[in-house]
């Protein structure tokens, strides 16, 4: 589900109202047709309701219940602000983005050896090849080098 913090219902399309019928959902109380006018996004016709339901609706512990309302040819299901807000799924504030460090931990009286077996013999690192965007840069060493020999 995407959530449409813009929008006042819970929207959740026909196809999908069918497929939880066949799952035999547990609903409160449901209704044919609905006296709301809802229209979307930067659309002037109304959406056709087909119904609504009240059920249980739960994201992880949170567990709430809501009206929803069925619309035919729907793309997809949007749970609106309030529900989302409720259960946990939209959060407006200032500590959205908030990243706290903490240090790393020491273990005291410790000290951390790198052992390296002295016996073996070192392994030779070929030369890499030099990024291509320096490759204009390296090859103007030489020139600069020569320049400042001669002062």
């Amino acid at each position: 589900m995407l959530i449409d913090s813009g929008a006042d219902a819970n929207l959740i399309n026909s196809e999908m109202w069918n497929k939880l019928k066949e799952k035999k959902v547990e609903v409160v109380s449901s209704t044919k047709g609905s006296s709301k006018i809802l229209r979307a996004y930067g659309s002037q016709s109304p959406l056709k309701i087909i119904g609504a339901f009240v059920a249980d609706i739960a994201v992880g512990h949170q567990r709430i219940q809501a009206e929803s309302l069925v619309v035919d040819g729907g793309q997809r299901c949007l749970p609106g602000d309030k529900t989302a807000k409720q259960l946990g799924g939209l959060k407006v504030g200032m500590n959205i983005n908030n990243v706290q460090g903490c240090p790393f931990p020491k273990i005291i009286g410790i000290k951390a050896k790198n052992q390296m077996n002295t016996q073996m013999a070192p392994v030779y690192q070929p030369m890499r090849r030099i990024p291509v965007p320096l490759e204009a840069a390296v090859d103007l060493l030489p020139v600069l080098q020569n320049h400042f020999k001669m002062r």
